[in-house]
């Protein structure tokens, strides 16, 4: 009984150490091969985090291997390439993908990347948008 009673902390800490290291090598163990991707973007300052995520390897991080980036000079022409099935994955601006998918492209969307991306930039003076007719 004595025996029992000074072991049960070292069966204690040797439990708890299997514990640990089961939850910190499950991840390693069930972590699936990286599923190949051909992405799109346009060539527009939006996509810059596209190019910073795929420096950073953070699309590998999450299981895709980006084999094919292609640059689309307009939304237009990228979303052509998606209904085509030319590319999988597309970093798009939002107005092109809502009209292939309202004409029965069978698109996902699954992110929102940026707010408020363009603006109207005037020079100080003008208050209306009626000053810039003309």
């Amino acid at each position: 009984m004595k025996i029992a009673k000074s072991l049960a902390p070292v069966i204690g800490v040797l439990l708890a150490s299997l514990a640990g290291l089961t939850f910190l090598i499950t991840p390693y163990m069930f972590k699936a091969k990286a599923e190949n991707v051909a992405m799109a973007v346009e060539f527009n300052c939006h996509a810059a985090a596209a190019w910073i995520a795929l420096d950073k390897g953070l699309f590998r991080d999450e299981g895709l291997n980006i084999t094919t980036i292609e640059t689309f000079a307009t939304g237009l022409e990228l979303a052509a390439a998606l209904t085509r099935g030319d590319i999988e994955v597309a970093w798009a601006c939002l107005g092109p993908a809502i009209m292939a998918y309202a004409r029965g492209v069978p698109i996902v969307i699954v992110a929102q990347t940026h707010l408020h991306g363009y603006a109207i930039v005037v020079r100080p003076g003008l208050t209306s948008i009626n000053q810039l007719n003309g």
